[in-house]
Protein backbone atom coordinates (compact mmCIF):
# COMPACT_ATOMS: atom_id res chain seq x y z
CA UNK A 1 0.00 0.00 0.00
CA UNK A 2 1.36 3.40 -0.92
CA UNK A 3 0.32 6.38 1.20
CA UNK A 4 -0.55 9.65 -0.53
CA UNK A 5 -0.82 13.20 0.82
CA UNK A 6 -4.03 15.22 0.77
CA UNK A 7 -3.60 18.15 -1.63
CA UNK A 8 -6.06 21.08 -1.38
CA UNK A 9 -6.16 24.85 -1.94
CA UNK A 10 -6.48 25.79 1.75
CA UNK A 11 -5.24 23.06 4.11
CA UNK A 12 -6.59 23.28 7.64
CA UNK A 13 -9.43 25.69 6.78
CA UNK A 14 -12.82 24.96 8.39
CA UNK A 15 -16.27 26.56 8.76
CA UNK A 16 -17.59 26.62 12.35
CA UNK A 17 -21.34 26.26 12.87
CA UNK A 18 -22.83 27.00 16.31
CA UNK A 19 -24.42 23.71 17.39
CA UNK A 20 -25.99 25.09 20.61
CA UNK A 21 -27.27 28.41 19.19
CA UNK A 22 -27.72 30.46 22.29
CA UNK A 23 -24.62 29.84 24.38
CA UNK A 24 -21.75 32.28 24.34
CA UNK A 25 -18.83 29.85 24.15
CA UNK A 26 -20.94 27.10 22.66
CA UNK A 27 -20.23 23.85 20.88
CA UNK A 28 -19.35 23.98 17.22
CA UNK A 29 -19.50 21.59 14.30
CA UNK A 30 -16.55 21.81 11.93
CA UNK A 31 -16.86 21.42 8.19
CA UNK A 32 -13.86 21.39 5.88
CA UNK A 33 -13.61 24.43 3.63
CA UNK A 34 -10.32 23.65 1.89
CA UNK A 35 -11.26 24.71 -1.60
CA UNK A 36 -10.58 22.39 -4.49
CA UNK A 37 -9.40 18.90 -3.51
CA UNK A 38 -6.76 17.88 -6.03
CA UNK A 39 -5.86 14.63 -4.28
CA UNK A 40 -7.91 13.10 -1.43
CA UNK A 41 -4.91 11.39 0.16
CA UNK A 42 -4.84 8.16 2.13
CA UNK A 43 -7.34 7.93 4.98
CA UNK A 44 -5.84 7.21 8.40
CA UNK A 45 -8.07 4.43 9.71
CA UNK A 46 -7.70 0.96 11.22
CA UNK A 47 -8.27 -0.80 7.90
CA UNK A 48 -5.45 1.06 6.18
CA UNK A 49 -3.05 1.00 9.14
CA UNK A 50 -3.57 -2.73 9.82
CA UNK A 51 -3.19 -3.64 6.17
CA UNK A 52 -0.75 -6.59 5.78
CA UNK A 53 0.99 -4.69 2.98
CA UNK A 54 2.39 -2.21 5.53
CA UNK A 55 3.17 -4.68 8.35
CA UNK A 56 6.73 -5.14 7.06
CA UNK A 57 9.26 -2.34 7.02
CA UNK A 58 10.27 -1.30 3.52
CA UNK A 59 12.33 1.45 1.99
CA UNK A 60 11.59 2.47 -1.61
CA UNK A 61 9.54 -0.71 -2.03
CA UNK A 62 12.32 -3.06 -0.87
CA UNK A 63 11.66 -5.02 2.33
CA UNK A 64 14.10 -4.36 5.15
CA UNK A 65 15.04 -7.83 6.44
CA UNK A 66 16.48 -6.71 9.77
CA UNK A 67 16.06 -3.51 11.72
CA UNK A 68 16.55 -2.15 15.21
CA UNK A 69 13.53 -2.66 17.43
CA UNK A 70 14.96 -1.74 20.83
CA UNK A 71 17.73 0.46 22.17
CA UNK A 72 18.02 0.32 25.93
CA UNK A 73 20.19 0.77 28.96
CA UNK A 74 20.40 -0.44 32.54
CA UNK A 75 23.07 0.82 34.93
CA UNK A 76 26.34 0.97 32.97
CA UNK A 77 24.99 -1.37 30.27
CA UNK A 78 23.60 -0.27 26.92
CA UNK A 79 22.29 -2.48 24.11
CA UNK A 80 20.64 -2.73 20.72
CA UNK A 81 18.24 -5.49 19.67
CA UNK A 82 17.25 -6.34 16.08
CA UNK A 83 14.07 -7.89 14.70
CA UNK A 84 16.09 -10.95 13.61
CA UNK A 85 16.84 -11.80 17.25
CA UNK A 86 20.43 -10.50 17.17
CA UNK A 87 21.68 -8.19 19.94
CA UNK A 88 24.83 -6.43 20.99
CA UNK A 89 25.52 -4.89 24.37
CA UNK A 90 28.27 -2.78 25.97
CA UNK A 91 29.40 -2.23 29.51
CA UNK A 92 31.82 0.47 30.61
CA UNK A 93 32.89 0.22 34.22
CA UNK A 94 35.67 0.72 36.73
CA UNK A 95 36.94 -1.87 39.17
CA UNK A 96 37.94 -1.05 42.71
CA UNK A 97 41.08 -3.18 42.90
CA UNK A 98 42.46 -6.45 41.59
CA UNK A 99 43.46 -7.41 45.11
CA UNK A 100 46.88 -8.98 45.65
CA UNK A 101 47.86 -10.93 42.58
CA UNK A 102 48.99 -14.57 42.62
CA UNK A 103 52.16 -15.65 40.83
CA UNK A 104 51.71 -18.05 37.92
CA UNK A 105 54.29 -20.82 38.51
CA UNK A 106 57.84 -19.49 38.72
CA UNK A 107 57.29 -16.84 36.06
CA UNK A 108 57.10 -13.09 36.53
CA UNK A 109 53.43 -13.22 35.58
CA UNK A 110 50.74 -12.64 38.23
CA UNK A 111 47.00 -13.11 37.98
CA UNK A 112 43.92 -11.94 39.84
CA UNK A 113 40.96 -13.94 41.04
CA UNK A 114 38.17 -14.12 38.45
CA UNK A 115 35.67 -11.25 38.56
CA UNK A 116 32.05 -11.91 37.59
CA UNK A 117 30.25 -9.55 35.24
CA UNK A 118 26.50 -10.16 35.10
CA UNK A 119 24.63 -9.36 31.89
CA UNK A 120 21.41 -7.31 32.19
CA UNK A 121 18.33 -9.55 32.30
CA UNK A 122 16.35 -6.95 30.33
CA UNK A 123 18.02 -8.12 27.10
CA UNK A 124 16.62 -11.66 27.46
CA UNK A 125 19.80 -13.35 26.21
CA UNK A 126 19.31 -16.86 24.81
CA UNK A 127 22.80 -17.37 23.35
CA UNK A 128 26.10 -15.50 23.47
CA UNK A 129 28.06 -15.56 20.22
CA UNK A 130 31.01 -13.45 21.27
CA UNK A 131 32.53 -11.38 24.04
CA UNK A 132 35.39 -8.96 23.75
CA UNK A 133 36.90 -6.78 26.41
CA UNK A 134 39.36 -3.98 26.67
CA UNK A 135 41.11 -3.11 29.90
CA UNK A 136 42.66 0.26 30.64
CA UNK A 137 44.99 0.01 33.63
CA UNK A 138 46.37 3.10 35.30
CA UNK A 139 49.46 4.66 33.78
CA UNK A 140 52.76 2.71 34.11
CA UNK A 141 51.08 -0.71 34.49
CA UNK A 142 51.36 -3.46 31.92
CA UNK A 143 48.31 -5.69 32.17
CA UNK A 144 46.08 -7.86 30.08
CA UNK A 145 43.02 -9.97 30.79
CA UNK A 146 41.40 -13.24 29.86
CA UNK A 147 37.76 -14.26 29.75
CA UNK A 148 36.50 -17.48 31.33
CA UNK A 149 33.23 -19.25 32.10
CA UNK A 150 30.92 -17.57 29.64
CA UNK A 151 27.16 -18.22 30.01
CA UNK A 152 23.98 -16.44 28.93
CA UNK A 153 23.87 -14.60 32.27
CA UNK A 154 27.50 -13.67 32.99
CA UNK A 155 31.19 -13.88 32.13
CA UNK A 156 34.20 -14.07 34.42
CA UNK A 157 37.47 -12.40 33.63
CA UNK A 158 40.84 -12.18 35.29
CA UNK A 159 43.79 -9.83 34.97
CA UNK A 160 47.38 -10.69 34.17
CA UNK A 161 50.15 -8.44 35.37
CA UNK A 162 53.81 -8.69 34.58
CA UNK A 163 56.53 -8.26 37.20
CA UNK A 164 54.67 -7.53 40.46
CA UNK A 165 52.01 -9.02 42.75
CA UNK A 166 50.95 -5.62 44.11
CA UNK A 167 47.22 -4.89 43.79
CA UNK A 168 46.19 -2.52 41.03
CA UNK A 169 43.36 -0.01 41.57
CA UNK A 170 41.40 2.27 39.21
CA UNK A 171 41.18 -0.10 36.27
CA UNK A 172 38.59 0.75 33.64
CA UNK A 173 37.21 -1.89 31.34
CA UNK A 174 34.73 -2.19 28.51
CA UNK A 175 32.89 -5.36 27.51
CA UNK A 176 31.13 -5.95 24.21
CA UNK A 177 28.86 -8.99 23.85
CA UNK A 178 26.88 -10.25 20.87
CA UNK A 179 24.32 -13.00 20.57
CA UNK A 180 20.63 -13.72 20.30
CA UNK A 181 17.70 -12.70 22.45
CA UNK A 182 14.29 -14.30 23.00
Amino acid sequence: MAFTDRIVDYPGRFVLTDADSGTTLGTYDMTRDEGTVYQAGTLLNANNLNNPDIQTLSINGAEVKDHLINIGSSGNWSWRKWSSGHFEAWLSADTGSTGTLTQLGSTGIYYSAASEVIFPSAIGITAVKGVSASVMPPQNYVMSYFLTRLTTSHVYFSYLRYGSSTAVSNISYRLHITGTWA
